[in-house]
């Protein structure tokens, strides 16, 4: 029996399909976002979609690739939307109302502040691929990626100076994918810097907008930074001072980072001997990315570099006595050290007879590689050509009961530790690598450098400054009041402290006699 046609179904009409005009001076305030749907059919299997329709709507593009215009006018096509042509005016940040056009696509690298009474939308290139791709309405509010950064007014921060260096010499492989490098990406393969940029731009006057900047910066909306918030209410004697100056002037400093990171920075890789030498400010300007946690995830092979899990800590682990006491005490007492920290290089930096040190002093941070290819000699001893074992004599040894490593000004610092630099210093690790690391928030700089060391390597960091002194360990550490760092700096504008990190060798209390035997040390492994 011959079945009747399907009848197809007709477009749907409209009106203008125009939006609610939006206040622009509030990015993250709700919106109504309004649409129209059109039916595309396969006329071979007769299937049916609805997609939403940009009928009566007027598209302009702003800041856009050559290939980024094509898919937009395909995109507006394929919706039954009209492109029209926008212009900036004359030149300036802000832009002219568009007159013609209901939505403007922009792009991402364009710092542009919308004025409050600009009548049309500002959308991106990835929310019309999205309503494309979903056939779905999706409201601009649904996500921070579906209008362009939300920049701050008189915002410069994207301008790279003339000598930023990013060509192919960047690879990922060998180098430190800082934030504002333009491979740094977020989903979607959509850049992180202009964000970044915009988010941190925007006034951040107490924890609640903090918190919120750092969730829309990590995507974690959910998770309530608690420790974040119990060391700056409960430890902070000056919150005002926190939110009017400090963090202010930490966040010129992360915006920063294209200007003091103008090239390329070097890993320090597995079995390559090397060393990266940064200034007090460059290690400064990390140290604040990591806390805003605007670096990308790091691979296994290297220790992550981002504060998130010291705000928000998971729950600890079972060998931790943590586990029985107070489960955030350990890290807000971290989050305390660190935010000490801060607020002496902002009152430095604001001092005129301080300020200069951080841009001249300097810091080391190095990975050093025992070689294993020559053998021994009979004695036990390599030969002057190299090896494991080292032709000099072996100096004498004096066991103190009292005092601090960081008390023996010009001793070398040995750290038994953790084969990733730093440890749990970012988790829940706090013992000896760990407060070492807090005391000396400069060495946090190596988590991000270093790749996880083998047996026969260590790492080396020279010149570090203590700001802070400590009391308790584990579980009972806490912040014991800043540090006046006496240690000299020599003439190569390097403080006399030098710490070394090497992954120890774990013995069990029951079998802790077997760090003695002789065929121990006869592996370059035990050293």
């Amino acid at each position: 029996m011959k079945q009747p046609a399907r009848r197809k179904r007709r477009a749907k009409g409209g009106d203008d399909g125009g939006t609610v005009p939006p206040d622009k001076n509030d990015f993250f305030k709700k919106r109504t976002l309004k649409m129209h749907t059109i039916v595309a059919t396969d006329e071979a299997e007769e299937d049916v979609t609805i997609m939403p329709s940009f009928a009566g709507w007027t598209f302009a593009c702003l800041g856009l690739s050559a290939a980024e215009e094509t898919k937009v006018r395909e995109i507006v096509r394929l919706h039954r939307g009209r492109m029209d042509d926008g212009r900036l005016d004359g030149g300036r940040r802000h832009l002219c109302r568009y007159s013609t056009c209901s939505h403007v696509v922009t792009g991402y690298w364009l710092p542009v502040t919308i004025e409050a009474d600009d009548s049309a939308v500002y959308v991106t290139l990835h929310w019309l691929e999205q309503v494309h791709a979903t056939t779905q309405n999706l409201p601009l509010d649904s996500s921070i990626l579906f209008q362009p950064p939300p920049f701050h007014r008189h915002s410069f921060h994207l301008a790279y100076p003339h000598e930023y260096i990013i060509t192919d010499s960047f690879d990922p492989a060998m180098h430190v994918e800082l934030p504002c490098v333009p491979s740094s990406k977020l989903c979607f393969d959509i850049p992180r810097w202009p964000y970044v940029v915009a988010l941190l731009t925007r006034p951040i006057p107490d924890v609640d907008a903090l918190e919120h900047v750092i969730h829309l910066i990590t995507g974690q909306q959910g998770t309530r930074l608690r420790c974040l918030r119990r060391a700056i209410d409960e430890y902070v004697e000056d919150a005002t001072t926190l939110f009017t100056v400090t963090l202010p002037y930490m966040v010129s400093t992360a915006l920063a980072l294209p200007l003091l990171f103008p090239s390329p920075v070097p890993l320090l890789t597995r079995q390559v001997p090397s060393s990266v030498t940064l200034t007090k400010r460059q290690a400064a300007c990390l140290i604040i990315h990591a806390f805003l946690c605007t670096f990308t995830a790091a691979n296994t092979s290297f220790n992550h570099f981002h504060f998130f899990d010291v705000f928000a800590p998971s729950a600890p682990p079972d060998w931790s006595n943590a586990a029985t006491t107070d489960q955030d005490a350990t890290a807000v007492q971290k989050l305390v050290t660190v935010l000490h920290y801060f607020s002496r290089f902002t009152t430095d930096n604001l001092c005129d007879n301080t300020n200069h040190r951080y841009d001249q002093q300097v810091i080391t941070y190095a990975r050093h590689v025992l070689d294993t290819t020559t053998p021994s000699t009979d004695s036990g001893m390599a030969g002057d050509s190299g090896g494991w074992a080292d032709t000099l004599p072996w100096t004498s040894v004096h066991v103190h009961a009292n005092g601090a490593i960081e008390d023996d000004v010009g001793a070398v610092q040995v750290d038994f530790a953790n084969k990733f630099a730093g440890g749990g210093v970012l988790g829940h690790g706090c013992v000896q690598e760990e407060i070492r690391f807090l005391m000396n928030p400069e060495c946090l700089v190596a988590c991000l450098l270093t790749e996880v060391l083998d047996p026969t390597e260590c790492f080396v960091i020279s010149g570090t400054e203590q700001y802070a002194a400590s009391s308790g360990y584990g579980s009972t550490f806490a912040f014991a009041g800043g540090v006046l760092d006496l240690v000299p700096v020599d003439v190569n504008m390097m403080r006399d402290t030098v710490i070394v990190g090497i992954d120890a060798t774990k013995y069990y209390r029951n079998n802790a006699w077997h760090q003695f035997r002789p065929e121990v040390h006869s592996s370059p492994s035990s050293i």
